[in-house]
């Protein structure tokens, strides 16, 4: 089984849209999801449209984008399939990155909350609620030395709202999740802002900070977000059998 490293856009968890291991995408999805598909077999979920742009909220990045979700699971210490139970606000990030005396770059995060249906691999990690929690990112924006925004007045926001992701990701959406728990940034120019914001003081923060790592169910056909062919049921299907 092949990977390659291309550069994608990521909403930082997540997952943006990929065909597959193979082709050239460059910060944006590459399924045709243009318009707002429905698609789960959820009731809940079909009530409203499922739109997969919103998980190119977190920008670019280069990731090694594996054919086969077996490889994936390999890599990370935890796989499960689920549904979308909702989003809240998380951490923030201030960062100085252009080496000022004040923060002057802010990295907004939400939690997406997921009730578990099936755990298929779960190595150090224990799900105590019966919920995974993921984060995704919400963007990052330049602030000045009063932590406001320095964006030219009328201009839209770099930061998308938790209300969004909710809107366009329905509760009871089914997913699957290939992840580990989240590593907080220890650099010192970093500082990490309520790092336990939108979960329980109990729960393990999941990453997402790669374009693969979470796969929604879309479409009239059931496709898996992410994986090049493969239906939402092929993608569990396949995990199953491995774990």
């Amino acid at each position: 089984m092949r990977a390659k490293t291309t550069r994608i856009g990521i909403g930082l968890a997540v997952g943006v849209l990929l065909t597959g291991g193979c082709g050239t995408v460059s910060g944006t999805r590459s399924d045709d999801t243009s318009t707002k598909a429905a698609g789960s077999t959820s009731a809940a979920a079909t009530a409203r449209a499922v739109d997969l742009s919103i998980l190119d909220a977190g920008g670019s990045g280069d990731y090694r984008v594996f054919d086969a979700p077996e490889e994936l699971a390999q890599q990370y210490a935890v796989a499960l399939a689920g549904r979308i139970d909702g989003f809240e606000d998380g951490h923030t990030v201030l960062e100085r990155e252009s080496g000022s005396a004040f923060p002057d770059i802010r990295l907004r995060n939400a939690v997406l909350r997921i009730r578990i249906d099936q755990v298929f691999k779960a190595e150090g990690v224990q799900f105590p609620d019966g919920f995974a929690y993921l984060s995704l990112s919400r963007g990052a924006e330049v602030i000045d030395e009063d932590g406001e925004p320095e964006r030219a007045a009328g201009t839209v926001s770099t930061i998308t709202t938790v209300a969004a992701y909710a809107n366009t990701l329905p509760k009871g959406t089914p997913v699957v999740v290939i992840s580990s728990p989240f590593e907080y940034p220890e650099d010192p120019a970093s500082q990490v802002v309520e790092r336990g914001r939108g979960r329980p003081a109990d729960s393990t923060l999941l990453t997402g900070q790669h374009p693969q790592l979470l796969s929604v169910q879309y479409g009239s056909a059931g496709r898996a977000s992410g994986w090049r062919d493969l239906s939402f049921a092929e993608l569990t299907a396949r995990l199953a059998a491995r774990s």
